[in-house]
This record gives structure tokens, C-alpha cells and sequence, in this order.
């Protein structure tokens, strides 16, 4: 019943939105009076191609922890604009002793050739990266999270190249096989569905060179997780341990070690693996 709901989904949507845009544009004086038709009274002159997906994610957000797998409840919250704009200007403070305590220990023997941070947000941890790659790559599901790194380090950075990439928020297709030493990602991942993080586990096997390594900071809160990451503490998501141990091994990478991550008031995990010669 539940694959059925959300097959049936994107065609409710589109109905709804193809009513509500109609009703809207007879009405044309008074004040809409449901939540479609505010929305629809605020870019009934959009064109419906911009409209649906906006609707569908508003809709999706107010609804979806009832049937929406976790998956898609998870990738329709973080895809939200400017979602995470607030958090990034308060958490830039504390990168310095993040990365002394949780990172640098951890990282210090990676080659730092080709790095690639996965989800970056607004670049505090990109700012330490650069200080030690030779060449960088910024992979983000978020276009104003990529802008604001644009932004912020231009195409080079004290020499250091880098190249932008907009992905669909579950693989690595615009990086080349074999091209990456390091793989990167802190205090993002934490927010991923599992089923992501797998897809991504199988994308770092992919882009690695042999030898390269990898670090991922994520949840492990694992079955105890709602669905919808904002009734989780620190909105984590259903990672554990164990999981991304066996994604590794799927994926032909072997697991270094794990380092527990206190974070006020519950632990996450910072998994450290290698793509072997």
C-alpha cells in the first residue's frame, strides 16, 4: 500500500498544482485560503515546470513522514533552500578545535594530492583543506551551498585549483574514475539516509585511486532514527557503525578504524578507510 501511495505521488502533485494554478486565476481577487493556494498565489506566474517541484517538496515536507520512505522524506528536507545558512555562519567558530580534536589526528597521513569534500555547505572545513591539497573538488547537493564556496574561494585558492560540482545528491557520476587520494566529508553525512550513504560508499570505491583514503564523519543512531530527521537529535539519521563497515566491505574498501565523536550529548562516528593497492 505504501509503494503504491508513493508511486501515485508526482501525479497527485501535478494535479493538485494544475487545480489550484486554475482556481487561482479565476478567483482573481480575494484571499486564497489553503495552503496550495497560497502557494499557487505566490507563483501563479511561473511556469508550471517550476512550480510542480516547489509544491511537491512543500507538500512532501508537511506530509511525507506519514508514507514517503526515509530516502526521500531525507533528500526532499536537506534539498531545502537556504536550509542550513544560519547553522553554517554559527558553526564556522569552531572549526579550529573540531579539526585539531576530531581531523587532523585521523587525516595527517593521507595523500593530499586530489582531495574531495563531499557536502562542504558554506566552506569552513574547505578552508583547512586547502591549506594541504594540491588540487580540490567540492561536491554538493545544495546549489547555494556551492555558490557560497564559489564565492568564497574563486576557481583558485592560494594556488590551489578547484573545480564545483552540483550532484543529485547520491553519486559521484561527474568524477572521473580513479582520480581522487582523498575523500573527505565532516559533520554532513551525519544527515544521510543509509541507502545514500551506500550509494555513495559504492561512488568512493569508484573515484579512488588504490592506496587513496577516505574520511566520513556520520550518525549512528541506526534503527532508533525517525524517519524524519528533525524528531532526531542534532537531526542525525539512521547510520550506524556496523552499516558503513559493510558497505565498505561491499564495496571492495577496507575500514581503518572508527573514531567515536562526542556531539553535545550524543556520539557519531568518524570512519576512516582505504582503497587497497
Amino acid at each position: 500500500m505504501l509503494t503504491v501511495l508513493y508511486q501515485a505521488w508526482p501525479i497527485f502533485i501535478q494535479a493538485r498544482v494544475r487545480a489550484g494554478i486554475q482556481r487561482t486565476r479565476r478567483a482573481r481577487i480575494g484571499s486564497p485560503r489553503t495552503m496550495m493556494d497560497r502557494s499557487m498565489s505566490a507563483s501563479s506566474s511561473k511556469p508550471l515546470s517550476r512550480v510542480i517541484p516547489d509544491i511537491a517538496r512543500r507538500l512532501a515536507l508537511r506530509f511525507g513522514h506519514h508514507f514517503m520512505p526515509a530516502r526521500a522524506l531525507n533528500m526532499n528536507f536537506l534539498a531545502r533552500e537556504n536550509l542550513w545558512n544560519d547553522y553554517y555562519e554559527m558553526a564556522e567558530s569552531g572549526i579550529d578545535v573540531q579539526w585539531d580534536r576530531d581531523v587532523w589526528p585521523a587525516i595527517q597521513d593521507f595523500n593530499f594530492t586530489s582531495v574531495l569534500e563531499l557536502a562542504p555547505g558554506a566552506g569552513r572545513n574547505t578552508q583547512k583543506l586547502l591549506k594541504i591539497a594540491k588540487r580540490m573538488c567540492l561536491v554538493e547537493y545544495k546549489k547555494y551551498a556551492l555558490e557560497i564556496c564559489e564565492k568564497r574561494f574563486g576557481d583558485v585558492y592560494n594556488g590551489v585549483p578547484i573545480t564545483y560540482i552540483v550532484n543529485n545528491g547520491r553519486d559521484l557520476r561527474s568524477v572521473h574514475n580513479h582520480s581522487i587520494t582523498t575523500i573527505y566529508c565532516y559533520d554532513s553525512a551525519v544527515h544521510f539516509d543509509r541507502s545514500v550513504l551506500e550509494d555513495y560508499i559504492h561512488e568512493f570505491s569508484r573515484v579512488m585511486t588504490p592506496g587513496a583514503n577516505g574520511f566520513v564523519h556520520h550518525s549512528t543512531l541506526g534503527d532508533k532514527a525517525n524517519p524524519d530527521i528533525r524528531r532526531n537529535p542534532h537531526w542525525r539519521s539512521n547510520m550506524t557503525k556496523q552499516l558503513f563497515v559493510q558497505y565498505c566491505k561491499d564495496a571492495k574498501l577496507t575500514v581503518l578504524k572508527q573514531i567515536d565523536i562526542p556531539w553535545y550529548g550524543i556520539v557519531d562516528c568518524a570512519t576512516v578507510f582505504t582503497k587497497p593497492i
